[in-house]
């Protein structure tokens, strides 16, 4: 059901204002997205907006949404906006329609929890979805008034009772642009950096005229990329620019696994053949607009650590022209950091494991897991190995989850004898086997999520398999990973992506409890 772009041409003059025309266009990113737009015009009101059937479906919100489920807040249709306004943030001259500041006040994607097809819902009259953004998280309706006194284009939005409810949220609290951190009295009309993020998949080599020897910090939010012709990878020719490149093109599908997540840095200024280290610590001269988070640190001489979070894509490009190959991602969010929200079994080969042999104890740990009730997910770790995750449900001490990767660790070591090793000590574990670290679960913690770069030759990319690939791979006569592993890599996963989607899709929706699971494996693994 497409929508249509007529009333919104037909009320704006395109040549004073600098809001995009725009067109009715198929969805550009593995999932749908939504924008609130904070707009001061005749009157101060927030504009919520779906992307769906092609347009932005938009409502008009005078109070602005709430997290507090007791809030019912008037939503006006309005027309439906073209996918370009989605990082629109500026200013609307006077004398044309809507004419005001605009600031991003939220962003990010969501997921419908009842039907299949937005642009269906809406018509219908009631649409119930799960929104990722920054500031709004969580189950969330919009529904058409159907009373006497109603007027045609007026509905409800609210927030449904979940874990995000917040019966204190005030909107007052969260003024401030979510992408550049700029009030409405400060933004301004910037075609600079609706430009960059616009051509945000374009060849970096545009940017050669602003290399410098530095990185820049940047005021106005638009990265400035350097020394974009260093080759990372010698053996493979790729340079920085070819890294940055890969960033920006896989960015709708990477930030939803990194949004809301501390980052711990893999820094090869040289490439993956100089020296290289990890870095927590947000580096001294980050640009203004780059988010942080302050965690109390245990050791060290820090008191705390100001760890980078990573929520859209100039922050995206900025860490790929510091050389960070890699991203690792904490498995808890800002918010309930004390809480993982991802369970997670590294699945290492040792050496003389053959793929098959890597593949059959994978696939084992899968149906042991499926018989107590979870539904895991598999990828590559873009390394050697596989990991097997899901989504816990909230709520989970990082100890009760450790000890649960802990027993289900102990389980395939007693069905599967000499192929496992759970032996700390390198040295120690058996020639040809699976070690499974099930202890990658604590605070700090990370996993490299999907599409992350590794610093390998080939430039190998962490892939989302689908179980029905691991079922290929112990058919294989492989000697390892690495060629099939290699087939993933920052040139051939752009197009994959665009071609298929995310392999994983919906797979860490699903927020899984452990209590039956547990209750079921007292049954079956004792």
């Amino acid at each position: 059901m497409k929508g249509s772009l007529k009333e919104y041409k037909k009320k704006r003059r395109f040549d004073e204002t600098s809001e995009p025309e725009g067109a009715v266009k198929p969805r550009a990113t593995a999932r749908p997205r939504f924008v609130v737009q904070m707009h001061r015009a005749t009157r101060l009101h927030w504009d919520f907006r779906l992307e769906a059937g092609g347009v932005l479906k938009s409502w008009a919100v005078p109070k602005g949404p709430s997290l507090n489920p007791a809030d019912k807040r008037l939503a006006m249709h309005v027309e439906d906006h073209p996918l370009d306004y989605y990082d629109f943030e500026g200013v609307i001259p006077a004398g044309n329609y809507g004419a005001g500041q605009v600031i991003v006040w939220d962003y990010g994607w969501y997921s419908l929890v009842e039907g299949t097809d937005p642009a269906r819902e809406i018509a219908r009259g009631k649409i119930k979805f799960i929104l990722h953004g920054h500031k709004l998280r969580g189950e969330f309706t919009l529904v058409k008034m159907h009373g006497r006194n109603s007027e045609e284009n007026a509905w409800l939005l609210f927030k449904d009772k979940d874990e995000y409810a917040d019966p204190h949220w005030d909107v007052a609290d969260h003024s401030r642009s979510a992408k550049t951190d700029r009030s409405l009295d400060q933004v301004g009309d910037n075609p600079r950096s609706r430009k960059w993020i616009s051509d945000r998949a374009a060849d970096p080599a545009h940017a050669r005229a602003a290399r410098t020897r530095e990185a820049k910090r940047s005021s106005d939010g638009v990265p400035q990329f350097t020394n974009l012709d260093k080759v990372l990878w010698p053996d493979d020719g790729y340079t920085k620019g070819d890294l940055i490149k890969y960033y920006l093109s896989v960015a709708s599908w990477l930030l939803p696994y990194l949004q809301e997540r501390p980052l711990t840095l893999q820094r090869f200024p040289n490439g993956i053949e100089g020296s290289s280290f990890f870095e927590k610590q947000a580096p001294a001269g980050a640009p203004p607009w780059v988010r942080t988070v302050s965690v109390p640190s245990e050791y060290g001489k820090r008191s705390k650590i100001d760890y980078i979070v990573c929520d859209d894509e100039r922050t995206l490009a900025w860490l790929a022209n510091l050389g960070a190959i890699t991203l690792h991602a904490w498995i808890s969010r800002i918010g309930s950091m004390d809480s993982p929200d991802l369970c997670l079994l590294d699945m290492d080969p040792q050496a003389g494991c053959t793929l098959s042999a890597l593949a059959k104890v994978t696939l084992r740990l899968r149906d042991e897991l499926e018989a107590i009730g979870l539904s895991p997910a598999v990828k590559t770790s873009g390394g050697k190995g596989l990991h097997v995750m899901w989504r816990l449900a909230a709520g989970y001490s990082y100890d009760e989850v450790r000890r649960f990767t802990e027993l289900t660790a102990h389980r395939l070591s007693s069905v599967m004898g000499d192929a496992i090793t759970l032996e700390r000590v390198v040295k120690k574990r058996k020639r040809g086997s699976v070690y499974i670290d099930w202890a990658q679960i604590g605070k700090g913690k990370t996993i490299v999520m999907p599409f992350v770069v590794r610093p390998r030759p080939k430039a190998p990319v962490s892939w989302p398999l689908a179980w029905s690939d691991v079922e290929k791979m112990a058919r294989s006569r492989a000697p390892d990973i690495f060629a099939e592993a290699a087939h993933w890599n920052i040139e051939s996963v752009p197009a994959l992506l665009k071609k298929r989607g995310d392999p994983w899709k919906k797979a860490l929706e699903k927020r899984q409890r452990l209590e039956q699971a547990l209750k079921k494996a007292q049954k079956l693994w004792t």
